[in-house]
């Protein structure tokens, strides 16, 4: 079961020629429903929006969902259409590998094919945050409740930086989901750890709570967009030396412009040296947005207990008492 029964649906979201057959696109679809989409909605969420959309009348569906529908199928449109193009201008028979030429029609140079690919995944992963956006003002137990019970809804964990749309706040990411996908592992153990560290574990978890129920007090709200961009710079600053490179049985190799990560040229390593110090320095980067948190903290620590009482807060040096240094005339030191 697919998402689109016509290709004039399919085209409301993407130009594509007419004289294409649905058929045609049916395995990138689904495919695309599982590489991209399975992610987004989650398998149960995925899986009734299907049976509905595809219940006698095929293409329509009820409730809720008539307002959801156009979020899905953007995104999807446009992930079918990156896993797509490499094989829509061949044909794979048992002549081999052919090109298709027409009398006034010419295979596209690559570079084009190339820009067209990177154009619909970065398309796809912005349409794929609008989705996310909407269903996080929507959902709730009663209104896509597959969606919001489920591990696919981006509240549930409780994570300060959820998104690739939060991420993008504060790095230059452009809202891409693979890239946000690949910064995760390293949100959620920055958060687990620094974040714990820099407000207490008693804080941290009030947060969470306050998160997963979308009710942020409005302190707390204070508090998370200093948190947000430590945790996005340095999420990015730890994955960046690893964000050019894949693990396979085959050992480690480079990105290319046609792997999960689309790009159109690897970055050299002094461009990577560059972004990484500018990530971590003490006057732009997570550094300096560490010392900014730690000052609101001291300016109105009063209206945060649980961080008053960790050791986030007490285990502080104190400097004691400034006093002036005695001095004696006789002593062969002084101090000043």
């Amino acid at each position: 079961m697919i998402l689109f029964t016509t290709i004039e649906e399919f085209k409301n979201y993407v130009a594509i020629d007419a004289q294409t057959d649905i058929d045609t696109l049916k395995p990138y679809i689904e495919e695309a429903q599982i590489e991209f989409m399975e992610d987004l909605l989650g398998e149960t969420f995925l899986s009734s929006l299907l049976t509905d959309y595809n219940s006698v009348p095929a293409g329509e569906v009820t409730g809720d969902n008539l307002a959801l529908l156009p979020y899905v199928q953007r995104p999807l449109a446009y992930y079918t259409m990156f896993l797509a193009i490499d094989i829509l201008s061949v044909n794979v028979g048992d002549a081999g590998i052919t090109e298709t030429r027409g009398q006034n029609t010419d295979p596209a140079p690559k570079w084009k094919v190339d820009s067209l690919k990177l154009r619909s995944i970065g398309q796809g992963d912005k349409h794929a945050e609008k989705l996310l956006q909407f269903l996080e003002r929507q959902a709730s137990p009663s209104k896509y409740n597959a969606w919001y019970s489920s591990s696919a809804n981006t509240t549930a964990g409780g994570l300060i930086v959820r998104t690739a749309a939060v991420a993008t706040e504060h790095i230059d990411i452009d809202n891409s989901r693979r890239i946000f996908r690949r910064l995760k592992k390293r949100v959620r153990e920055i958060e687990s750890g620094l974040v714990k560290r820099l407000i207490g574990a008693a804080q941290y978890d009030e947060i969470v709570s306050q998160v997963k129920s979308d009710s942020l007090t409005p302190g707390n709200e204070t508090l998370v967009g200093y948190l947000k961009p430590i945790i996005a710079k340095k999420a990015l600053y730890e994955t960046m030396p690893s964000l050019r490179l894949t693990i396979t049985e085959n050992g480690l190799t480079i990105f290319s412009s046609n792997d999960t990560l689309v790009t159109k040229s690897a970055a050299s390593k002094e461009d990577v040296k560059h972004l990484m110090h500018s990530l971590k320095d003490s006057e732009s980067g997570y550094l300096a947005d560490i010392e900014k948190l730690k000052q609101f903290i001291i300016d109105n620590i009063t209206g945060y207990p649980a961080i008053e009482a960790s050791t986030a807060f007490t285990s502080r040096p104190d400097p004691g008492p400034k006093r002036p240094p005695v001095n004696d005339r006789n002593a062969k030191h002084f101090s000043v």
